[in-house]
């Protein structure tokens, strides 16, 4: 162990006193920190939203092609199929109108892989437009929208909802079985 020599001794002194001196941190270290945090997080919470954004128009393609799949089966096995939405309105449903009984009923879709849906984060939401067209009454054990193997369809508009409730895509299908989407 070497010993200090006496010249360096009040230099050690001073300095272990300016540390002493010193124990928070300056205005500009604490703002610059802030900023660093906010410049993190902002970019974290648009990659978040960037990802649900992408996570929402893969489910409305999904359900653009399926809609699409149900006008074309309906006309090909021949069937009717019908599509509804959960009450929760946060996943679509496909039927099958089962017509091997003496009372036709309406037959959830399952196991299909065609078929299957996909439910919707807690946030956003399914809903039907105003235009649904003709005889339209909604009732039990019966999907809102028909396809008929003669390729008629309940027209009808859905609309994917964001948090802010505005719409942010929309299906439209039309009589023929035309189905577009269009971001809103």
């Amino acid at each position: 162990m070497t010993v200090p020599n006496n010249s360096s001794v009040p230099h050690l002194i001073q300095r272990c006193r300016q540390l002493r001196a010193q124990q928070g941190f300056t205005l500009i270290e604490i703002l610059i920190v802030v900023a660093i945090i906010g410049v993190v997080l902002a970019a974290v919470t648009l990659s978040l939203v960037s990802k649900q954004d992408r996570k929402i128009e893969a489910i409305a393609e999904q359900l653009k092609s399926q809609l699409q799949l149900a006008s074309q089966q309906a006309m090909l096995r021949p069937a009717q199929y019908g599509f509804d939405i959960t009450i929760d309105r946060d996943q679509p449903q496909f039927y099958i109108l089962d017509e091997s009984t003496p009372t036709p009923t309406w037959r959830l879709i399952e196991g299909q892989v065609a078929f299957r849906t996909t439910r919707l984060p807690s946030e956003y939401k399914l809903e039907f437009g105003d235009d649904i067209k003709g005889d339209f009454l909604p009732l039990p054990n019966r999907p809102q929208i028909e396809f008929h193997s003669n390729g008629y369809i309940t027209p009808f508009t859905l609309h994917f909802t964001g948090p802010d409730q505005k719409p942010l895509y929309t299906i439209m299908v039309d009589e023929g079985g035309n189905v577009t989407l269009d971001p809103s």
